[in-house]
């Protein structure tokens, strides 16, 4: 601003004289009267006289200087101008316009690095990542406006939110920001991408990423338990299946032996607890890790089972097992429950493919024989010199047979009741067929009129194994009841022969027909 504050006018340029400047990178435009640019009403001429200016008192014109750095930093220059007042003093400060300043700096500059990345990740597994700084090296502040060039595998994201970066993104000179560039690979193979950051730089390819990404199958687990047959205990091939384990407890000394029964009637069994072989295989192309989980993040267990009879051991957080290698561990299975008991067994690893698990693991925990009757049975009732038969029901809750071979076996403490089954006895496990169990046959034939009972004790004979089962089946006991009654006291008759004579019986008549005897 030029400001006339005497009370004559102020003649500015008076002569036409240019004005004079001693810093090249000023340049005077020209003088506007209203301070409203554009337009500049009075440009300065390139060559020539300069346009004469008259300001009244009070009045001001707006003189417009360009200034265009030529040289990096701060620049300094004097213009002069000539005035009417310059004319009577030509030192007058005000003919002079001081420390005219300028400051050059350096435009926005994006500066990428690194300019190129290479990521290697697991196929539809895992993802890579690698994190790249932009830095400005210039003097304004950069603006990163857009970033054009990603694709839905290959990501750039704010590594604070873990999430795309919200833009534009301003860089004060000298400052950096980071960026995260992620690669998901969905399928095996290499896949590139030219990720471009669109910024103020004056150069529209100053910050250009090169990507890379690499996909390889990864880790792939596979568990199986072996074939292992023949199998002492009647296992399937696929070595899931353990077949029969005794229960017993770790201090019996068979613990954990197979015993053969010699006769051939059992088929072996192991006490205790059985071990079978189970392989960890990996059939990726990277490390197998026992213990972690996809990202390689320990997991709280190696491994877990589903059912509390069975074990896994020989597996450690941490194993690592190469490309096309194994590793080998035991499942015990140690049942304290009489039944089939299956698990599933699962290990935690870093695979890339579906879970390592395997299912259906199974055996069956066996007991001795172990018999099961009614409590009491009524017989019925019958005529004293007459007999009347009931049956109960023997099962054998256990998993050997029970067996009652002999009538010294069979103890009645009443003679009036008799066990009428044909001998053997042989009742089958509830697993072999035997859930119906057998009848058993009582026999009552009272000897005088009343109630009668008595007490019946089944004995069973020792199973087989008895290095496995000591002594004998428990036995069973059930009371007996049946009631005599008094024979009638009517004649009665029975074909004998063709005479017929009246013989006393028991202090009634009795008709004979036929011969007299």
């Amino acid at each position: 601003q030029i400001l006339n504050l005497g009370d004559q006018p102020l003649v500015i340029n008076q002569g036409g004289q240019r004005p004079e400047i001693t810093n090249l990178s000023f340049t005077i435009l020209g003088w506007d009267l209203d301070g409203v640019i554009p337009p500049l009403d009075l440009p300065l001429p390139p060559t020539g006289p300069a346009p004469e200016i008259t300001i009244q008192p009070g009045d001001l014109v707006f003189m417009l200087v360009r200034f265009t750095g030529l040289d990096i930093g701060s620049q300094v220059g004097a213009i002069r101008i000539f005035t009417n007042e310059c004319v009577i003093d030509p030192n007058n400060p005000p003919c002079v316009l001081k420390n005219v300043r300028g400051n050059v700096v350096r435009p926005p500059q994006c500066v990428l690095s690194p300019t190129s990345v290479t990521l290697n990740a697991f196929a539809a597994c895992t993802s890579a990542q690698e994190t790249v700084t932009i830095t400005n090296t210039g003097g304004l502040n950069l603006v990163i406006n857009e970033i054009i060039g990603t694709t839905p595998e290959i990501v750039v994201l704010d590594p604070a939110t873990n999430a795309p970066p919200v833009l534009p993104v301003s860089v004060l000179p000298g400052a950096t920001v980071q960026f995260v560039v992620r690669c998901t690979p969905l399928s095996v193979g290499t896949r590139t991408a030219t990720i471009r950051f669109v910024t103020n730089d004056a150069n529209p390819l100053a910050c250009v990423l090169s990507v890379t990404c690499v996909a390889t199958r990864g880790p792939i687990c596979e568990v199986v338990m072996p074939d292992t047959s023949p199998q002492p205990t009647g296992g399937a091939p696929d070595g899931k299946t353990f077949g029969e384990v005794v229960i017993a407890p770790m201090d019996n000394p068979l613990f954990g032996m197979v015993i053969t029964d010699p006769t051939g009637m059992n088929p072996p069994v192991v006490v205790g607890r059985k071990v079978l072989p189970i392989v960890v295989r990996n059939t990726g192309d990277a490390p197998l890790i026992l213990g972690r989980d996809r990202n390689g993040n320990p997991t709280p267990n190696v491994v877990t089972l589903t059912n509390i009879n069975y074990r896994v051991e020989g597996f450690n957080s941490g194993d690592t097992i190469p490309p096309g290698g194994s590793q080998t561990g035991q499942v015990i299975f140690q049942p304290t429950l009489r039944q089939v008991q299956v698990t599933t067994i699962r290990i935690f690893t870093n695979t890339c493919v579906g879970e390592c698990v395997i299912t259906d693991v199974n055996g069956i925990g066996t007991t001795n024989a172990l018999c099961q009757i009614p409590t009491s049975l009524n017989v019925g009732s019958a005529p004293v010199g007459g007999s009347v038969t009931n049956t109960f029901l023997l099962v054998n809750r256990g998993d050997r047979e029970l067996r009652v071979d002999n009538a010294s076996q069979i103890v009645i403490d009443n003679p009036a009741f008799t066990v009428v089954t044909p001998l053997p006895i042989v009742v089958l496990p509830e697993f072999a067929g035997g859930a119906a169990g057998v009848p058993i046959t009582v026999r009552f034939t009272p000897t005088a009129p009343g109630q009668q009972i008595g007490r019946i004790t089944l004995n069973f004979s020792p199973t087989q194994l008895t290095q496995v089962f000591p002594g004998t089946p428990a036995p069973c006991t059930i009371n007996v009841s049946g009631n005599g009654t008094m024979a009638s006291a009517n004649v009665t008759s029975e074909t004998v022969a063709d005479a017929a004579v009246s013989v006393p019986v028991t202090g009634a008549s009795r008709r004979v027909v036929g011969k007299q005897e």
